[in-house]
């Protein structure tokens, strides 16, 4: 009999409060900064999918596809610049992925640091490149992110989406209505 209610314990388990407790982050949707058909100059503020792209000084400028950029890139002069991108309303997100070069062809060191949220940071380092590459440093839960170089860089197709982060108000929540409902459930079956 104490089997029977074990397995049952666990049925109720699975089919109701493992859906309910899974429900409670925050969805996050990916997002693709491409910096459009934009000829802006300067190239900051930008704005694209709910993140904003900023820049130390005016020295930016979003360019029609060139060298090695087959479409819209950001372009800035580094060492001068510093870019920094950020979710619009200040939340965490992960990167995945961006495409990085020299802006005119040019031979270009480039670093990409990144704050994480709650505290600490993360660095990269891409050494004489030249032509665009895909770099995927593959990061969660930050809050924003620089790229900095020694040369003029373009930066495009940055991968963002917003960190699933679980609300701890209604996690607890569900943590006590699912032991409650577990509870009555097997109150009832021992009456019966």
């Amino acid at each position: 009999m104490s089997s029977f209610l074990h397995k049952s314990r666990q049925f109720i388990c699975a089919k109701y409060a493992a859906p309910f407790l899974g429900s409670l982050s925050i969805s996050a949707n990916a997002a693709v900064i491409t910096f459009g058909n934009s000829g802006q100059n300067p190239g900051t503020p930008f704005s694209e999918n709910g993140f904003l792209v900023t820049a130390s000084d005016d020295y930016t400028v979003i360019r029609a596809p060139m060298v090695s950029f087959a479409s819209h890139y950001f372009a800035f002069n580094s060492p001068y610049t510093t870019t920094t991108v950020s979710s619009a309303d200040n939340g965490p997100f992960d990167l995945t992925s961006l495409d990085i070069g020299g802006a005119f062809g040019n031979s270009v060191n480039i670093t990409i640091n990144a704050l994480v949220f709650g505290g600490g940071s993360l660095s990269t380092s891409y050494n004489n490149v030249t032509t665009v590459q895909t770099v995927a440093p593959n990061w969660s839960n930050i809050t924003s992110f620089t790229v900095s170089g020694d040369a003029n860089i373009g930066i495009d197709n940055i991968n963002v989406s917003p960190s699933a982060v679980p609300e701890p108000g209604s996690a607890a929540t569900a943590l006590v209505l699912a032991s409650g409902m577990i509870g009555l459930v097997t109150r009832r079956r021992r009456r019966r």
